[in-house]
C-alpha cells in the first residue's frame, strides 16, 4: 500500500484519513481471480479489478503466484516527502499471515 506526503494514495478517496505514523495499523489483501482489494484497519481502502468496479479502468488480475515483499520504497513522485525528507526512512512489521481461501 504506497502512500504519498499527506497520507494518502493520490488517486484513493477513503472514509476517513489515516495517518500511517501515529500507530501500529492493520493491512490486509483480499485478492480473487476478479479483484484486488486492500483494507487497514478493517476498513476497505481501495480496489483494482478486472470489470473495472469502483471507478477505476479494469486492469488485468494476475493469476500466477507472487511472493510478499515488504518494503519502504521511495517513489519518484514523493521524492522523500513522505519521509518528512528524513532519509533513511523505516518502518516496523510486528507479524505477517497469509491465509488462503478454502472453497
Amino acid at each position: 500500500l504506497r502512500h504519498g506526503p499527506n497520507g494518502h494514495y493520490p488517486n484513493v478517496t477513503s472514509s476517513a484519513p489515516i495517518d500511517f505514523s501515529q500507530d501500529f495499523h492493520v493491512f490486509a489483501v483480499e485478492w480473487d481471480s476478479e479483484r484486488i482489494a486492500w483494507f487497514v484497519d478493517d476498513h476497505f481502502y481501495w480496489e483494482r479489478s478486472s470489470t473495472g468496479e469502483g471507478g477505476n479502468p479494469p486492469v488485468p488480475i494476475p493469476a500466477e503466484p507472487f511472493y510478499v515483499i515488504l518494503n519502504t520504497a521511495i517513489d519518484w513522485w514523493d521524492h522523500g516527502a513522505g519521509t518528512g525528507g528524513v532519509l533513511p526512512a523505516y518502518h516496523l512489521i510486528d507479524y505477517v499471515r497469509v491465509f488462503r481461501w478454502q472453497s
